[in-house]
């Protein structure tokens, strides 16, 4: 006669099982999802391959003859001393071009601005009172606690 399981095996049996089916699932996904990123990646390549074949193609042709040698520049056909000067005028030539297009012009100072001047009172009247202001509130202050907490009636 076998043992009957307990219920704490059944549990246990129960659980491994259910571990497993989920470990499954995961792996058919985990399967799917590398399938498709080869497949997006394989499909990548071929198009990156058929556009370098289109390039490679295209630099393939010949390049066409050409009838005249290199051009000449302005100053071939100077001595070096004159292609300096040369080089200096042209420079000259755009630095008053510039100039021109951004002429420098000196903007006015702007005037200062004039605060208000307060008049000193003869009488400190208004220092007093702050003072004043000052004392009540820290009695108060200090003294409020005091009524409240020793005032039990």
């Amino acid at each position: 006669m076998a043992m009957q399981e307990s219920e704490r095996q059944y549990t246990e049996r129960l659980l491994r099982e259910m571990l497993d089916d989920a470990r499954a699932k995961e792996d058919a996904r985990a399967e799917e999802a590398r399938s498709a990123t080869a497949k997006a990646a394989r499909a990548m390549a071929a198009k990156v391959a058929v556009r370098t074949g289109a390039v490679l193609a295209k630099a393939a042709k010949p390049a066409l003859p050409r009838t005249a040698g290199p051009a000449r520049t302005v100053g071939d056909d100077l001595p070096k001393a004159s292609q300096v000067e040369v080089a200096e005028t042209i420079q000259a030539s755009r630095d008053s071009l510039i100039d021109d297009l951004f002429s420098r012009t000196e903007w006015p100072t702007p005037p200062k601005a004039e605060f208000p001047r307060l008049g000193k009172k003869p009488d400190r009247r208004s220092d007093f009172v702050v003072a004043a202001l000052g004392v009540t509130l820290g009695l108060i202050c200090a003294l409020f606690p005091w009524y409240i907490f020793f005032n039990q009636e």
